[in-house]
């Protein structure tokens, strides 16, 4: 009776597989004649793969095929680099672990393929770590394997749906941060640009510095102060204008140093503020327009820089301080 053989496993097959032909790839490098027509017929074989369009230059590739391409060429790259590591570890450990006393020849541990020494890699692994670096999405596109309900049509119109509607939340969120940006810059230049200033009805000028531009600016530019009675304005709103209506002449230190007698009792003409001031800035608004697109009366939105007026403005001022 024959003896029983176990049946090799799929592993062990491509293991034998692989080491016949290193083996034989081996025997013809050995042999030059041998090594010559194995190059002929290895050209012969691309050339004729190359005919028939089965292999493909980068230059000539899809951008898909190209990243498939470098996925793949980069798994290969790791497993190589893999390999040589692990081949580099053996042989040390070999060095290590053999006596002096007995010379590398008379060795043969020291003889044997390091390709045998590498432990079996299991399948469930390798195509684990195969899944987790190709993409499963990128091998094919849906315009290639049309269905129902991802037609080229339907793929433009939800294209365009998407787009509009991204379009529209940007715009409501930049008209928002617009405009509130807008606001608060413009009621902080308001304050130097229309030189107002709240004061208390009985306020008296300080005395000032030498400077006409820093006496203007100290005298403009002062704290607000909320008011319960009276809220009163500067009506000049320029610098010069301002320091001529308080000085005599603003080119006299005297003057400007509150030491002439002639304007030392002057004071800024000031009134009471009755709300009828306004102020306007310009601001990011939506209008509503119609037009005429592709013979059809069409109402569209724009956001245009308008005008816009603001009443009360030392008002919110009052309420902000």
């Amino acid at each position: 009776m024959a003896r029983y053989k176990r049946p090799k496993t799929a592993e062990e097959i491509r293991k034998q597989k692989r080491e016949c032909e290193r083996k034989r790839r081996a025997r013809i490098k050995a042999n030059p004649d041998l090594y010559e027509a194995y190059k002929k017929k290895d050209n012969l074989r691309y050339t004729e793969k190359r005919r028939k369009k089965q292999i493909k230059l980068v230059s000539e590739m899809t951008p898909r095929e190209r990243r498939a391409k470098q996925c793949e060429w980069r798994e290969r790259k790791a497993r190589s680099r893999q390999n040589k590591k692990r081949n580099e570890r053996l042989l040390q450990s070999l060095r290590e672990n053999t006596p002096d006393s007995i010379a590398g020849d008379q060795n043969p541990d020291s003889q044997q393929n390091v390709f045998n020494l590498s432990p079996a890699s299991s399948t469930a692994s390798t195509v684990f770590r195969r899944s987790s670096l190709i993409n499963p999405r990128s091998s094919f596109s849906r315009e290639e394997c049309p269905t129902p309900s991802s037609s080229s049509s339907n793929l433009n119109r939800q294209k365009v749906a998407g787009i509009r509607l991204a379009g529209k939340r940007r715009e409501e969120s930049n008209l928002k941060i617009n405009t509130q940006a807008t606001v608060i810059q413009t009621l902080e230049k308001k304050v130097h640009a229309l030189r107002v200033q709240l004061l208390r009805a009985n306020h008296k000028i300080q005395q000032l510095s030498s400077h006409p531009k820093k006496v203007a600016k100290q005298i403009l530019t002062k704290k607000l102060k909320p008011l319960n009675s009276k809220i009163i304005a500067f009506l000049e709103r320029d610098d010069n204008k301002l320091c001529k209506s308080i000085v005599c002449d603003i080119n006299k230190e005297a003057c400007m140093l509150r030491k002439c007698r002639v304007c030392l009792h002057k004071s800024p003409e000031i009134q009471l503020f009755d709300g009828s001031e306004t102020t306007t800035f310009k601001t990011w608004c939506v209008t509503k327009e119609k037009r005429l697109i592709k013979g059809q009366e069409k109402e569209i939105r724009r956001t245009v820089n308008g005008q816009k007026k603001e009443h009360s403005f030392i008002g919110q001022l009052r309420k902000k301080s």
